[in-house]
């Protein structure tokens, strides 16, 4: 039903990432990530890859973030290909635990008292490991600085920045270093460290690009109030 175009779309878990081929299927949507299986990522692309005659492109939805992960070695497996295959060495097996023997408790009269058993057949109470105790939180107001502490935070924040700014402002860099501090400024509440190198980032990270857009909306729309109650009698 599918290869006929009955059904317009599959869901599956790995049951198509490889060896399915339809040649007409014009757009992928990859929801699962890999954390080292280049092969894997490529498979997976690869359904959308195939040549057919009515079809000029396919659009990839990547969800998982495997395209930024694999971003490298994607881009020189396709200018390049193998010269030779992977060794295949085996990581070696981790030591099997050795099962621990059943440990049951002693009461102060000599009986055993077996795992599970609340009382000694003496009716003394089987100690407790631990006593858990129920303590009230405290609600504590975060802030921006609090926020933006770490300072790998903080530095792949600015990277964003500057490579948003790079993309906007293209090619006036002078320009591009201004707005990058200012979009710093906008997410973190302070500006950058003096000397900070303009230093744009290989992907545009989508979250902190999202971060940007909804400050950007909240000021507009706090310059906005401010006007109408200037202009309002």
């Amino acid at each position: 039903d599918f290869r006929a175009g009955k059904i317009m779309g599959l869901v599956s878990c790995e049951a198509l990432a490889k060896g399915f081929d339809v040649p007409d299927v014009q757009c992928l949507i990859c929801a699962r990530s890999y954390r080292r299986s280049l092969a894997a990522h490529i498979q997976q692309v690869g359904r959308g890859m195939r040549p057919s005659p009515d079809k000029k492109f396919c659009l990839v939805l990547d969800h998982s973030g495997n395209w930024v992960r694999f971003l490298d070695e994607t881009s020189h497996f396709f200018r390049h290909g193998i010269d030779e295959l992977d060794p295949g060495i085996k990581s070696r097996k981790k030591a099997a635990k050795k099962r621990q023997p059943r440990r049951d408790r002693v009461c102060k009269c000599g009986l055993v008292i077996p795992l599970g058993e609340t009382l000694c057949s003496c009716g003394r109470e089987k100690p407790r490991r631990e006593d858990w105790q129920v303590v009230d939180g405290k609600l504590v107001a975060s802030n921006a600085a609090s926020r933006w502490a770490d300072p790998k935070l903080a530095e792949h924040v600015w990277t964003q920045c500057c490579r948003l700014a790079q993309d906007r402002k293209q090619p006036d860099m002078e320009a591009a270093g201004r707005a990058a501090k200012a979009y710093y400024r906008s997410l973190t509440g302070r500006w950058p460290r003096w000397g900070e190198p303009f230093q744009p980032a290989t992907y545009l990270d989508q979250a902190v690009a999202g971060w940007l857009r909804r400050s950007w909306r909240a000021e507009a729309r706090r310059r906005e109030t401010e006007h109408l109650n200037r202009s309002t009698p």
